[in-house]
Formats: structure tokens, C-alpha cells, sequence
């Protein structure tokens, strides 16, 4: 058989820290497997992978642009055009934004609000931040706001502006 015949494939399995490496070939030939031992990095990257998998559904992430910057006014504004599943309303005095279905009887419906790292009290804080300086909002529900414990069960929202950068 030659060598362009042989359809070769990978295959990458961590289990218990063993790496195993294997060759497929054509027409039903044998195939041969060569256990390693799987090193730490190999193994933290797989898990990265599969955890960014298992999270992705409960987080939305936009990077902002310039032309973003100059169309609104309001951070509000901003989250309101740029994420599904977030409520986004005005009451007298500033805005409500609910990120969940149903809330929950002690903690009201307010998400947690962090800016450049630093937790906001209240969604009415993202008044102090001007809309111009903002570089990435990240909207976090369901499991994905469960990292923030208890505080986290209505949502969450990270804004990052260029100061922190």
C-alpha cells in the first residue's frame, strides 16, 4: 500500500492525563495507538475549550465601535440596541434593565453591574460613564452568572472602558 493512500487522522482523547494518539488507515488496516503521558498544559487547554463551550450560551459579548460610540448617547442605550434577551426601559429617572425571566422575591431584578472591575451599585450608576469611552460590554446569565455567586442571579453586566485598558 502506498504511502498517498492511507487516510490519516488524529485523535486526541484526555482521560486521566493520558494523551493517545492514533492513525487511521484506508482499505481496514490495523491502526495503531501510542499512549502518552498528557502534559499539565495540554490537558488546562482542552478544559478551557470545553468550559468556554459550556458557557457560551449564558454570555454575550460586543466589542464597541467607533460608530457605535458616536450613535448613542447612554450606556443604557448601548446594551438595549446590542444584546437579545435584555430589557431595557426607561422610568422617570434613569432606566430599569432586566436581564432574567423571573426574579426573585429578596434581591429585586436589578443584575450586578461592573465597571472596569469594580461593582456599581445600582444600574442608574451607568450614568457616570460616558458612552464614548466604553471598548467592550459583556452581558452573563444563567450558569454563566452563577462565577458571580448569589449576587449574580439576576445577571450580570461587564463593561470595560479605555481607561482600563
Amino acid at each position: 500500500m502506498r504511502h498517498s493512500e492511507l487516510h490519516r487522522s488524529l485523535r486526541l482523547a484526555a482521560c486521566a492525563g493520558i494523551l493517545s494518539t492514533g492513525v487511521a488507515c484506508a482499505h481496514g488496516a490495523a491502526s495503531r495507538t501510542d499512549p502518552q503521558v498528557a502534559t499539565a498544559g495540554q490537558l488546562d487547554s482542552l478544559r478551557g475549550e470545553a468550559a468556554k463551550r459550556r458557557v457560551s450560551s449564558g454570555l454575550q459579548a460586543v466589542d464597541i465601535t467607533d460608530a457605535d460610540r458616536d450613535r448613542f448617547t447612554r450606556v443604557e442605550q448601548m446594551i438595549q440596541a446590542k444584546f437579545s434577551g435584555v430589557e431595557v426601559s426607561a422610568n422617570g429617572a434613569g432606566y430599569h434593565i432586566h436581564i432574567r425571566g423571573a426574579e426573585s422575591f429578596n434581591s429585586g431584578t436589578e443584575p450586578l453591574l461592573i465597571v472596569d472591575g469594580a461593582t456599581m451599585n445600582s444600574v442608574s450608576d451607568l450614568s457616570s460613564v460616558n458612552p464614548k469611552d466604553v471598548v467592550r460590554i459583556e452581558v452573563l446569565k444563567d450558569a454563566a452568572a452563577s462565577l458571580y455567586g448569589v449576587r449574580g442571579g439576576n445577571g450580570v453586566i461587564v463593561v470595560t472602558t479605555h481607561r482600563i485598558r
